[in-house]
């Protein structure tokens, strides 16, 4: 039995129901670096309800950590034993050390939002690991019974939002973030299943809010979707039509709600045509009712 983890869960319990209050400094500290040592545990319960909770509460809501503290947790969390560890590997259960600190790195990126804690060289370099994450992440499962959620699309696109919503943001790393978003859509193995489509429609939705990239670069980003796709059936094109056609109709919902959009509703629209199989279907249909 493994007495440390254990005392990690009793501890993580006490808290939680203790209102997430704690006023000791060195067991912040100590509790701290357990919880980023066990970040990718295989008990959701352990991994999501206690460990992601309470760094959610002492975070954003109990403010437990100053501005070098947070950069201490940041520097940890993106090194190769948490938001790369096994990058690339597929099909197992390190896939959730990765995710779960993609989570963490969202909640240090809101505090940055309100304090902007983070020079912008760190906060460069923070983007830069996650988009780099984004690119190389293979496993791309949403949920499994035993392991509870992994969500690497849905985890990273919330972290790709927070960046494109900072301040420090440019022209130059939304168009990365773009092209991340791409790259996942392109993925030939993994059906996005679990409304990752919804998360990620959010990251763009973002951008086109912020205007800082510029409508013709969005519209044109938009109309390039689904290229690399080429005519025939096989397993691989049809898990990247139904990604990048579910992705554009979440896309398409969320614009037509707002004012000024035509210009890229226009633009999906015509994209969920190109990909929509049926439309075909409909329009044989109908050329066979004209016969008859």
């Amino acid at each position: 039995m493994n007495n440390e983890r254990e005392e990690l869960l009793k501890k993580l319990e006490e808290i939680k129901h203790n209102d997430y209050k704690e006023d000791d400094k060195k067991v912040i500290k100590e509790t701290t670096d357990l919880m980023l040592k066990y970040i990718g545990d295989t008990d959701p319960h352990l991994r999501d309800e206690l460990i992601y909770s309470t760094f959610c509460y002492w975070i954003t809501e109990k403010c437990y950590f100053n501005s070098e503290e947070l950069k201490e947790i940041l520097n940890v969390i993106l090194d190769k034993n948490h938001l790369f560890y096994k990058i690339g590997s597929e099909k197992e259960d390190s896939v959730v050390t990765r995710t779960f600190s993609m989570l963490v790195i969202d909640l240090l990126l809101y505090m940055n939002m309100q304090k902007q804690y983070l020079s912008l060289e760190e906060f460069n370099n923070l983007k830069d690991c996650v988009i780099r994450y984004y690119n190389e992440e293979k496993d791309l499962r949403g949920y499994e019974e035993r392991i509870g959620w992994m969500h690497a699309a849905a985890h990273g696109a919330d972290v790709l939002c927070s960046i494109v919503r900072s301040k420090q943001c440019d022209k130059e790393t939304m168009l990365k973030v773009l092209d991340g978003l791409n790259h996942v859509l392109e993925n030939t193995k993994y059906l996005l299943s679990h409304e990752e489509d919804e998360r990620m429609a959010t990251v763009v939705y973002e951008v086109v809010i912020r205007n800082v990239l510029g409508r013709e670069k969005v519209c044109q980003w938009i109309s390039r979707l689904g290229s690399v796709i080429t005519p025939g059936y096989s397993d691989e094109k049809y898990i990247q039509r139904v990604n990048t056609k579910n992705f554009v109709r979440s896309l398409y919902f969320r614009l037509i709600r707002e004012d000024n959009t035509t210009e890229y509703t226009d633009v999906l629209f015509k994209k969920e045509e190109e990909l929509n199989n049926f439309l075909k279907y409909n329009k044989e249909i109908e050329e066979e009712l004209e016969i008859l």
